[in-house]
C-alpha cells in the first residue's frame, strides 16, 4: 500500500475513533402522526412545549398549496400564495392527537406552522412578493376556531419559523 493510502487510512481511523467517543443521545419513539381519511401532510414542526403541530389537506388540494411558477428557461419558483384557497386541518400531537382545528380557506403556499399562546396557530408562507398595493401578507394567525385573527408580513425566503411559549416569533431566512 502506498504512503498516501496508508496516511488516509490512518486519518480515517482517527476520525472514526473521535466520533465514537462523542456522547450518545438516547432517542425514543413518541408516536406516529397520521392524516384523516387520506389527508396529505403539508408540513409539521415541533412547538415550544415539545408538541408536534401538523398541517394537512386533501390529495386534490396538495398541488394548490405547493404551487410553483415555471419560467420560460425551465426554472421553477415557489409561488407566494396557494393557486386557490383550500380546506386544511391543523393537528396537535402530544404525542397522541390532542387538538384539531379546521381551516376553511388556506391561501398561503409552502407553509410552516407554529403553535401560539391562547390555542392559536401561526401559519407562514415561505415567499412574499411586492405588489402595487404593498407586500403579500405571508403570516396568518388563526384562532382555535379556524378563523383568521390577524395577518402580517414576514418577508421573502423564509426557511424556518419557531415560536416561544410567550408568542415571540423567530424567523430564519434562506433554504429550509
Amino acid at each position: 500500500m502506498s504512503d498516501c493510502h496508508e496516511e488516509r487510512r490512518r486519518r480515517d481511523r482517527a476520525r472514526r475513533d473521535e466520533v465514537m467517543r462523542l456522547p450518545v443521545l438516547r432517542v425514543r419513539r413518541h408516536g406516529v402522526i397520521d392524516g384523516h381519511d387520506g389527508d396529505i401532510l403539508i408540513c409539521a414542526s415541533v412547538g415550544p412545549a415539545g408538541e408536534v403541530v401538523a398541517v394537512w389537506t386533501t390529495p386534490q388540494d396538495r398541488e394548490a398549496v405547493t404551487s410553483a411558477t415555471l419560467s420560460a428557461g425551465g426554472a421553477s419558483f415557489p409561488d407566494p400564495g396557494a393557486a386557490r384557497p383550500v380546506a386544511a386541518r391543523i393537528t396537535v400531537h402530544t404525542p397522541d392527537l390532542a387538538a384539531v382545528t379546521q381551516i376553511q380557506d388556506l391561501a398561503l403556499a409552502h407553509v410552516t406552522v407554529q403553535p401560539m399562546p391562547g390555542d392559536r396557530f401561526l401559519l407562514v408562507g415561505a415567499r412574499c412578493r411586492w405588489r402595487p398595493e404593498g407586500p403579500d401578507r405571508n403570516a396568518v394567525l388563526y384562532g382555535a376556531d379556524g378563523q383568521v385573527v390577524s395577518e402580517h408580513v414576514l418577508g421573502d425566503g423564509i426557511g424556518h419559523v419557531l415560536a416561544t411559549r410567550t408568542g415571540e416569533v423567530w424567523v430564519g431566512y434562506g433554504p429550509g
